[in-house]
């Protein structure tokens, strides 16, 4: 749970400061499967592990860039055509994120196959234990909430400094119509 947590606090941090009102307003529709590539990996094989412990040598793949290349590109099938393209890319985008993250961590048997199918070599860099990350949780809530309040001023100082023109009324009085009772 707590590499979870990591792993989205991590993408809302990266991802947030870069969706603006006016280029990227379409995106923000996707950002929760940007937010859903980041846990993709481990929802996939480690739940999986957990309900069926046998089943370790079969999901391992599916922690792997290949492995969730394939299961995102069945995701994104499920998606209108139109949408796709969008679904594929940030689901990838999200899930890559993931893979960079666990680089990092260490851990007591390598799972960490970047390369695979080609090579069953691990690539993780083991600097930092996924236990020690437990402590940092209220951080990253702190850092989200503080980066929330910081977007949410600049919105308002912008909005104050271009306001919305509003419609003209319907009728040509000036003054709008009652409703009859």
């Amino acid at each position: 749970m707590p590499d979870l947590i990591t792993h989205v606090a991590a993408a809302h941090l990266i991802r947030r400061p870069f969706e603006r009102s006016g280029r990227d307003a379409e995106n923000r529709r996707y950002r929760v499967l940007f937010y859903l590539g980041t846990i993709l990996p481990d929802v996939t094989s480690r739940a999986v592990n957990i309900a069926f412990p046998s089943s370790m040598k079969w999901t391992l793949a599916l922690h792997t860039p290949a492995g969730a290349l394939v299961l995102i590109g069945i995701l994104a099938l499920l998606f209108e055509p139109g949408m796709r393209k969008r679904a594929f890319g940030n689901l990838t985008a999200g899930a890559f994120l993931h893979f960079l993250l666990d680089t990092f961590q260490t851990s007591s048997t390598p799972v960490f196959f970047w390369l695979f199918p080609f090579s069953w070599a691990d690539c993780g860099l083991n600097w930092v234990d996924p236990g020690d990350l437990i402590p940092w949780i209220p951080v990253w809530l702190a850092g989200i909430g503080f980066l929330e309040l910081v977007l949410y001023l600049r919105r308002r100082r912008e909005s104050a400094s271009h306001p919305v023109e509003k419609p003209p009324l319907e009728s040509g009085s000036g003054q709008r119509k009652s409703r009859p009772a």
